[in-house]
């Protein structure tokens, strides 16, 4: 889940698109052209128009930009950098980008949007980060999100949550009791079969500062690696993970680059809505 955005192009408007097989057809209140008859008793016209739709012009589905822009985790995390860089300094930004699916940003703020973006990424360095750590390869795994109070496995098999934050990784009822908690972290599977089948499994957990140990029915994975023919997820749409044996919690520097995932689409998105006039529509 997450958040994705388009911008329309003008084809329709400049006489470009190929003629519409059905009609009538108009330009919703959610900038996107429909057909305007109901659903009921008029499927194939609708069918229709949405074959029309994907191959009307140059643009595929008509869309002179369309953008994932980040999973809500990344958003927030955006968020989070803009604040503590100075809510004061990105404000369209901060009023634009949206917490949840759906609406418009007008093309007339997106210039805006684009010069705060440049002073985004003039930055030297954004803030200090709270990372999880895959302690043998040293590579970030997660970055601590306030707002999900750094929640990053949430098991419905086991009524457990694990996460992490600035204080160590830990793990707890859903009612919020906690099971353990430790800085440094060795994470043995005890049923990894079923943990890589996603049928649930036990992991025994060691704080390596304590000596504390639990088994509980929860894991924590890591980076997410193709399957034997190359593909990412499998017919179920399951993805395949790492499960780090030594994990740990470090703080470290962000920069711009860190957050590329998130203003590049922004800047295709703002660059397309400038050169059509139309807005960025969220989705």
């Amino acid at each position: 889940m997450g958040l994705d955005a388009s911008v329309g192009c003008n084809c329709m408007r400049d006489g470009k698109a190929k003629p519409c097989p059905v009609g009538p057809v108009l330009l919703g209140e959610e900038g996107y052209w429909q057909l305007d008859l109901p659903w009921e008793s008029h499927q194939r016209e609708h069918v229709a128009f949405d074959v029309w739709r994907r191959t009307a012009c140059e643009h595929e589905d008509m869309d002179a930009a369309g953008e994932r822009v980040a999973n809500w985790s990344g958003v927030s995390l955006f968020r989070e950098a803009l604040h503590a860089v100075g809510a004061e300094k990105f404000p369209a930004l901060l009023s634009e980008l949206p917490s949840a699916n759906g609406g418009q940003t007008d093309a007339a703020a997106c210039a805006t949007i684009l010069a705060e973006l440049e002073r985004f990424e003039c930055l030297e360095t954004v803030r200090r980060g709270t990372f999880l750590v895959n302690s043998e390869t040293g590579d970030r795994l997660h970055e601590y999100v306030a707002a999900h109070e750094g929640v990053i496995v949430l098991c419905g098999r086991s009524g457990l949550d694990a996460g992490f934050d600035p204080h160590g990784v830990f793990i707890r009822e859903r009612e919020g009791r906690e099971l353990f908690r430790a800085q440094r972290v060795a994470q043995r599977l005890l049923d990894p079969g079923r943990t890589r089948r996603h049928k649930g499994g036990r992991a025994e957990f060691t704080n390596l500062e304590t000596g504390e140990r639990a088994v509980l029915k929860i894991t924590i994975s890591g980076r997410i690696i193709p399957y034997e023919d190359g593909s990412w997820t499998d017919r179920k749409g399951r993805v395949r993970s790492e499960y780090p044996s030594r994990l740990h919690v470090e703080e470290q520097d962000e920069v711009p680059a860190d957050f590329a995932y998130i203003t590049a689409p922004l800047r295709k998105l703002c660059e397309a809505a400038l050169a059509t006039g139309n807005p960025i529509r969220w989705a």
